[in-house]
């Protein structure tokens, strides 16, 4: 039985979606003066934006043909390691969805992002982060408390 992956390989398409994921979320550094990295390692490119009080990750899965935002709280003013758990087996990151449907208005908002991230593909890539985006400009006044409700 063959499995159905929908690996983005080309990096034309690759590259369009990395630079509209950072033009989306660019207002966290312009207006927010969020610092910035980019790591990739084939499968995937994560986009980091780090503020005192709180990180935003637009992570853009090649393989799954998705993307994502994490949060979470920074550790001595960096991102923690590990992925959802540090090295300690401490949980430090979670999807954007769990901290907006915190707010007393998040249920649609938190239902938006689960409809849109149900699809996979390039278009399917930058619908995700058009709503990712809304919803972090949205939230980002109460991101740091909403995080840290999760803790």
């Amino acid at each position: 039985m063959e499995v159905f992956r929908a690996l983005i390989s080309d990096t034309t398409q690759r590259d369009r979606i990395e630079r509209h994921a950072e033009t989306e979320f660019g207002f966290l550094v312009e207006q927010s003066g969020a610092g910035r990295t980019r790591e990739s390692d084939g499968d995937r490119t994560v986009l980091a934006y780090l503020l005192p009080d709180v990180f935003v990750e637009v992570e853009l899965d090649w393989v799954e043909a998705a993307a994502f935002a994490l949060v979470g709280t920074p550790a001595d003013g960096a991102r923690p390691g590990g992925y959802y758990v540090d090295g300690t087996g401490r949980k430090v990151r979670w999807h954007l969805v769990q901290a907006v449907e915190r707010r007393s208005d998040g249920a649609e908002l938190a239902a938006r992002l689960r409809r849109v991230t149900r699809e996979s593909g390039p278009e399917a890539m930058t619908s995700q982060v058009d709503a990712l985006a809304a919803a972090v400009r949205q939230a980002l006044p109460e991101l740091p408390e909403l995080v840290r409700q999760l803790t």
